[in-house]
């Protein structure tokens, strides 16, 4: 659990004329970054109950008077989206460019439904579209705080039950999958890896910006395909983020289920993955520049191929060192009730259960030998290492 984590994101700018784009960034000033943070803080759903904010760029947006904005300010600010995303029932304003240039299947959506517009002679064109989308409103909410601002800042559960928020991230990643945005998928694992796992890590609050000097054509979380883009570029930067362990979410009743989500990823290679150290490597009291801090980032060759097996690894080690605690958790009790039949004899279930815990306990062990954590480390099990920690496992239960 004493590692240290980064990894970075793209993070986009006022959309301005091609060949206008500035090449300088202060390390200072952000301020240059906030145009679709400050369009999010404009939406109605925005301004309802007490939002719990974790990012301190967000507090004082909102600690502003409206009648201290200019009247540049709130005319733009006040301008509409051209998309409404139906969620439950719930509809959202958002952008077109935006949304797009961070989810390939929002941009393929948008693309779709622009054609049928186009083709429909009773669809006015000033109309905005309407996208229906299978998500929560809480979970519709999360995803827009990620693409407007680049991180997840608000709605986190306020009850101290841990679980309630590990379950809503996992559930975050599910959909950070579905619609194809890989920086929230890595925001989701960084979180699940975090000992402060409520974090803002937005373009203020991450640790270093970087200007990339082109356009979304070229660099967006999915570069494979087109962005909709209306003879418009918005400039893109590139934010990086830093975690430390051990994790505060990852224990015996939450292990389970990060490990069955975690196996649905295994197959999927990350081109950005999470970069890590040992916290024991790391010079303590050290303040680095940002220019170090980039060099240093790039020179890291621990980077994890796969999304989620960094938290995999970590699960895995709660896994060995709470056996006892995790076969005794209601997570355990449920995938049990699902495996058995209701009709088997004690005796019967007892034997299975047993034999279910060996093969978790040996897919456990096959799964840390195949982790570039420990490969790195050079502490790869043996098979004697192997049948000795499930010795260890099963006596301990």
């Amino acid at each position: 659990g004493l590692y240290r984590f980064e990894t970075t994101y793209y993070h986009y700018s006022e959309p301005t004329a091609l060949g206008s784009v500035s090449k300088e960034l202060s390390t200072f000033d952000r301020s240059a970054l906030n145009f679709w943070s400050k369009r999010l803080c404009a939406m109605p759903w925005m301004k309802q109950g007490d939002l719990h904010l974790q990012c301190s760029w967000m507090k004082g947006e909102f600690l502003v008077p409206k009648e201290h904005l200019s009247e540049d300010d709130d005319s733009s600010l006040a301008s509409p989206g051209d998309v409404i995303l139906l969620a439950e029932d719930e509809g959202f304003r958002v952008h077109s460019e935006l949304i797009s240039a961070k989810s390939a299947k929002l941009a393929a959506a948008v693309r779709f439904q622009m054609m049928n517009q186009e083709s429909d002679d009773d669809h006015p064109n000033d109309r905005p579209i309407e996208l229906k989308i299978e998500l929560s409103s809480k979970m519709c909410k999360y995803l827009l705080q990620h693409i407007y601002h680049g991180s997840i800042f608000c709605g986190w559960p306020i009850t101290s039950i841990k679980g309630d928020v590990c379950g809503e991230i996992l559930e975050m990643a599910l959909v950070a999958e579905e619609y194809l945005i890989p920086s929230l998928k890595h925001e989701c694992e960084m979180r699940l890896l975090s000992a402060h796992p409520k974090r803002c890590y937005c373009w203020s609050c991450c640790t270093v910006v970087q200007s990339c000097c082109c356009t979304t054509d070229a660099k967006n979380d999915n570069s494979t395909r087109d962005v909709v883009m209306d003879q418009q570029s918005m400039h893109v930067y590139e934010c990086l983020y830093r975690i430390n362990g051990p994790s505060r979410l990852l224990d015996e009743t939450s292990v389970l289920d990060v490990l069955a989500v975690s196996q649905q990823f295994q197959e999927f290679k990350s081109e950005k993955g999470l970069k890590f150290w040992s916290l024991l490597n790391i010079p303590v009291n050290n303040v680095f520049s940002d220019k170090t801090v980039w060099e240093n980032h790039r020179k890291n060759k621990n980077c994890l191929s796969v999304d989620f097996e960094g938290v995999k690894h970590a699960a895995i080690e709660v896994f060995f060192n709470s056996f006892c605690a995790v076969i005794q958790s209601p997570s355990y009790s449920l995938q049990m009730q699902a495996t058995f039949e209701e009709d088997d004899a004690d005796s019967q279930r007892s034997d299975q259960e047993n034999e279910m815990q060996i093969m978790l306990v040996q897919a456990c062990l096959d799964e840390l030998s195949k982790s570039t954590m420990v490969c790195t480390s050079n502490s790869k099990y043996s098979k004697t290492e192997q049948s000795s920690r499930i010795d260890e496992a099963l006596t301990k239960s």
